[in-house]
């Protein structure tokens, strides 16, 4: 069961997973973002106010993907795989024997199928994740990437829930 989500803080999936575990009764969140809770649309206090996300000492993102990956018991990669801090993020899960699920998005694409569900929560189950990586595609790359992922993540958290 997920009893934490974890993410980057970055606009997109990073925050449609924050935004999903955010409202689900009895789950944390938190992880690591880059020094002055940096993102693409600026410096983001509220990661750490509310998400409770913490500062590495880098203004750079490998090393928050880095304590991200190391600090949960898997990912889930939303969207394309072809950016540096996917090929990053799923290297590292592969060197540090964690592992990654990938779920495709794109705006002609914006729906999970009704058999997906059932499949993440039977990857979560197999693999004992109790602290979830959700990271993925920024929103201004990938349109749209945070409703989708914060929708995944909600029916993934409730399916979860449901059958406990």
């Amino acid at each position: 069961m997920i009893k934490k989500v974890i993410s980057g803080g970055q606009t997109g999936a990073d925050m449609g997973g924050l935004f999903a575990a955010y409202t689900a009764p009895g789950v944390k969140t938190g992880g690591w973002v880059p020094k002055g809770f940096r993102t693409e649309a600026g410096s983001k206090k509220i990661l750490g106010t509310q998400y409770k996300l913490k500062e590495t000492k880098s203004p750079t993102y490998p090393p928050r993907t880095k304590r991200n990956v190391l600090n949960s018991n898997g990912t889930l990669w939303f969207g394309s795989t072809e950016s540096p801090g996917a090929r990053l993020t799923i290297r590292l899960c592969h060197i540090h024997n964690r592992p990654v699920k990938r779920i495709r998005y794109s705006a002609k694409n914006r729906r999970l199928s009704k058999h997906e569900i059932p499949g993440l929560v039977k990857w979560v189950r197999s693999h004992n994740i109790e602290v979830l990586n959700v990271a993925g595609n920024r929103e201004s790359t990938n349109p749209g990437i945070t409703m989708f992922t914060e929708a995944v993540i909600t029916r993934l958290l409730r399916t979860l829930s449901e059958e406990a």
